[in-house]
């Protein structure tokens, strides 16, 4: 299962990012926006820091595009996987 992380602009919360999320939740991800570093302080780097895992038939780079898409996310990566 891929997943996408993403950092957001300062100031969004978890009910913006979610309600933002909503279409690309229903047909692409398997489940809402997590907390990269659920223990980061509020109004860090690492506290605007997210990840989304992908449904398994979600092409990754077309959830991708949509996530960047989103004017709350200020970038977004697919991070390359390990011991290929």
């Amino acid at each position: 299962m891929a997943e996408v992380f993403f950092h957001v602009q300062p100031g969004i919360g978890q009910k913006q990012l979610e309600h933002a999320f909503r279409p690309i939740l229903r047909d692409e991800a398997a489940g809402p926006p997590q907390r990269l570093y659920p223990d980061a302080e509020p109004g860090t780097k690492d506290s605007r820091a997210f990840y989304v895992r992908l449904r398994p038939e979600t092409p990754a780079e077309e959830a991708l595009d949509r996530i960047k898409s989103l004017e709350l996310v200020e970038r977004a990566s697919i991070p390359a996987r390990r011991g290929l």
